[in-house]
């Protein structure tokens, strides 16, 4: 009974936290909510390069390889770029979405030539159009295998979990990074994680918590 209340309780805190943020302008991040770089996944996580210093076709024009200034190489499949273009008239910021149905995309067009400015990779394809992707968009995209840092390994858990799972108390993960890197990677290995006196009627105070991990997105969906 008590955890259907919570469940229930819960659900409705989340729904409501949903329709606050879909009606209310995006607040800028806070500085607060920013992760100590000084933390251990997150100093072991290298510091990627944005700079494209060259961009080769292969030859039959069906993928494009990227080099970085900083010797990392990527081969993408034109059609992919074409794809995750983030011109105007292909995307729309707003919503994260595509304008064009998938449909629209000419399977069959080939990569020609590109141009760089300011940040922004510009390659143009035999069907005519300027795809516009942003270089450190690009740069976190990759196909193949890459080193991005400590992996956990995901624990199995049974009727014994509550004797070894980790507790956190809610303050404490508001206010400190090291305690909210325990509680991320605990939810990470176990796949759950509990936090004891968190305020169970206030909105505001779940909308603190939620933000710790991420930009709360709009939707208008639930």
């Amino acid at each position: 009974m008590v955890t259907s209340y919570a469940l229930s309780a819960s659900r409705n805190i989340f729904f409501k936290l949903i329709k606050q943020a879909y009606c209310k302008q995006a607040a800028p991040p806070k500085q607060s909510m920013l992760y100590d770089a000084s933390l251990p996944f997150f100093n072991q996580r290298k510091q990627l390069s944005q700079q494209v210093t060259e961009i080769k076709s292969s030859d039959d024009g069906h993928s494009v390889t990227v080099l970085w200034d900083d010797g990392h190489k990527v081969k993408y499949p034109y059609i992919w770029l074409r794809d995750n273009c983030r011109c105007a008239s292909c995307y729309d910021p707003p919503v994260a979405t595509r304008k064009f149905l998938i449909n629209d995309l000419d399977l069959d067009a080939k990569f020609k030539l590109s141009e760089q400015n300011a940040g922004e990779l510009m390659f143009y394809g035999t069907e005519g159009h300027q795809t516009i992707i942003q270089s450190s968009w690009l740069r976190d995209k990759t196909f193949g295998t890459i080193d991005m840092g400590p992996v956990f390994d995901t624990k199995l858990w049974g009727a014994d979990l509550l004797s070894y799972l980790p507790k956190f108390k809610y303050e404490d993960v508001l206010t400190d990074d090291e305690v909210l890197y325990r509680w991320m990677q605990s939810v990470k290995i176990h796949g759950i994680a509990l936090i004891n006196d968190a305020p169970t009627h206030d909105d505001e105070e779940l909308r603190n918590l939620t933000e710790r991990i991420g930009h709360i997105r709009q939707t208008f969906y639930g």
